[in-house]
């Protein structure tokens, strides 16, 4: 089973750490730098990602504007915001509704996030069996 991450953020430094952070905990990382290409990569492989990364604040589409686009296409993808900017212009952004990274930040600790939101899929696989 693959196990596809979109990073999509307008950082290419920030792309770079989480494709060495993801590649080297046997994730494939597939990186945007837009909204607009992390979406059409997004419709054109829908069966094979399983977590989306999106910075909250980005040039030309917010993060919130593209999770709700994400969705529409498929409802259960599972997101984690990552952003630089102060607590609470994140929260207004996003409403709480997603779990979200605080940049900078190290590679340990998006991973730990990134088997967190996974395992749930798990789990619910386990107790439904």
């Amino acid at each position: 089973m693959s196990k596809t991450i979109l990073v999509i953020d307008d950082d290419i430094d920030f792309l770079r750490l989480m494709k060495h952070a993801l590649e080297r905990h046997e994730y494939e990382a597939e990186l945007k730098s837009c909204a607009q290409a992390g979406l059409a990569y997004f419709e054109d492989n829908l069966a094979t990602i399983k977590l989306v990364i999106i910075d909250v604040l980005m040039p030309g589409m917010m993060g919130p504007e593209l999770v709700n686009r994400l969705r529409s296409l498929q409802p259960k993808i599972k997101v984690l915001f990552a952003s630089a900017y102060a607590l609470e212009i994140i929260d207004s952004a996003t409403q709480g509704a997603f779990p979200l990274l605080h940049k900078p930040l190290n590679t340990m600790q998006v991973i730990e996030k990134v088997r967190e939101i996974l395992a749930e899929d798990s789990q619910l696989i386990s107790m439904a069996a």
